[in-house]
């Protein structure tokens, strides 16, 4: 019994401490948070991201200039029931959006480092799970002048995160090019990006 009560010990101060360390660390990165940043002139930047309700899958993608003006955005429903195929889906349909409104010059931008990762890499080290829709994005990012493939923490991914997780709200595919058609919270996270240029 003493043992056990030991055991149960030892586990109930691993969480404390795992607690503390998450505050901690949450302290930290709230004196650190990541703001977005334009492209280069001459270029776009894309960022992406991808939200689930409900088990549904939603992907969004939006467009900004050299001078953090707001282009376009997109949003619609993939199926898939894997965060990480569903990001991958998410950079994969930006090119391809990029490719449609005849961007040069472009730099897509996501929260996810796994997919980041693989597009950096080889494609023979890539997640299975992602290997194909990742060689389809390497075989559309090489149509352009430019195209680069960055990771950022979510703080400067915002926009992206914000329209994806209220995808379902939406009339989808979703598409505007003006930012007053922009649902609420989209527009906030748009104008606090904006701020911090």
């Amino acid at each position: 019994m003493l043992v056990v009560i030991k055991n149960l010990e030892a586990r109930i101060m691993e969480h404390i401490n795992t607690l503390a360390l998450n505050e901690e660390l949450s302290k930290s990165n709230e004196k650190h948070l990541a703001v977005w940043k334009p492209p280069q002139p001459g270029s776009i930047k894309l960022n992406v991201d991808a939200a689930f309700l409900h088990d549904k899958a939603f992907i969004a993608v939006n467009a900004r200039d050299s001078g953090g003006t707001f282009i376009k955005a997109w949003a619609k429903q993939v199926s898939s029931d894997d965060p990480t195929v569903a990001e991958a889906f998410a950079i994969n349909w930006a090119l391809i959006l990029a490719a449609t409104e005849g961007f040069e010059n472009i730099v897509i931008e996501s929260d996810a480092k796994i997919c980041v990762d693989a597009l950096a890499g080889h494609i023979d080290e890539c997640p299975w799970k992602i290997r194909s829709v990742t060689r389809q994005s390497l075989d559309l990012g090489c149509k352009f002048s430019l195209c680069c493939f960055s990771w950022v923490r979510r703080d400067a991914n915002l926009l992206a995160h914000v329209l994806a997780k209220a995808a379902p709200s939406l009339c989808l595919p979703f598409s505007c090019c003006c930012f007053q058609s922009l649902p609420p919270s989209a527009k906030e996270a748009w104008t606090r990006d904006r701020l911090a240029l």
